[in-house]
């Protein structure tokens, strides 16, 4: 078993390119069945990572800004997110994957007090976050946290 900072190491390797989507498997999948695909994306995200949480945020080229997937497929986050409590945070982070272009990493949120983030269940604040963009043909679709 790998110790704690090995398997940070392998996360932030894994994190540092952005999930692309194939343009012959993503167009294929129906309506009904996008939401599944997008719940066990995160699950899948939360798992690998070891997170207490991670949620999904695509991009809506009308509005030009990052929204919650609706309805949620987030897991690990206090009830609030559903409210949209501390979306203006996410949507920051968001916004810095989108123009780096790769995967942000906040090790330490303490250090940016004034970011508005969800709190975890338990009502905590998450001590790191990490944004990757998920493209597909070089256009946005979005962001997993």
């Amino acid at each position: 078993m790998q110790d704690e900072n090995e398997r940070l190491s392998v996360v932030r390797c894994a994190m540092q390119k952005p999930l692309s989507i194939d343009q012959t498997v993503w167009p294929s999948v129906q309506l009904s069945g996008v939401l599944p695909i997008l719940r066990r994306v995160v699950a899948a995200a939360r798992e690998v990572t070891g997170a207490a949480a991670a949620a999904m945020l695509l991009y809506d080229a009308e509005l030009g800004t990052y929204i919650p997937t609706v309805p949620s497929v987030a897991e690990g986050l206090d009830e609030g997110w559903l409210q949209r409590r501390g979306l203006p945070g996410v949507q920051d982070i968001a916004w810095r994957a989108d123009k780096a272009g790769d995967a942000v990493i906040i090790e330490n949120t303490a250090l940016e007090p004034d970011l508005d983030l969800p709190l975890l269940q338990g009502l905590r604040r998450p001590g790191a976050v990490c944004a990757s963009p998920l493209r597909a043909n070089g256009s946005q679709l979005g962001v997993l946290t």
